[in-house]
């Protein structure tokens, strides 16, 4: 079993997150203060300089998550 590195995780939980609020990328990013791009890309865990603190942010104020909670693998499941 592969382990997931905390901001593949994290980007699985970012994914997960709009997909099960019935939110485009573009909606998305707008919440997070980013381009879609920049969301694509923490999507795909890929670590960039996007994620800041503003970002997580976004995330606590628009979806009430802690930056804790989005590092636990499958906190936020696939919406199914």
């Amino acid at each position: 079993m592969e382990t997931k590195s905390e901001i593949e995780i994290f980007g699985e939980n970012i994914k997960n997150l709009r997909i099960n609020k019935g939110l485009s990328k573009k909606d998305m990013s707008k919440l997070l203060g980013i381009g879609v791009k920049k969301l694509e890309t923490l999507e795909k865990g890929e670590l960039t300089k996007i994620l800041t603190i503003e970002i997580v942010y976004h995330i606590k104020r628009n979806f009430d998550y802690m930056p804790s909670e989005m590092l636990t693998p499958g906190f936020i499941k696939p919406y199914k």
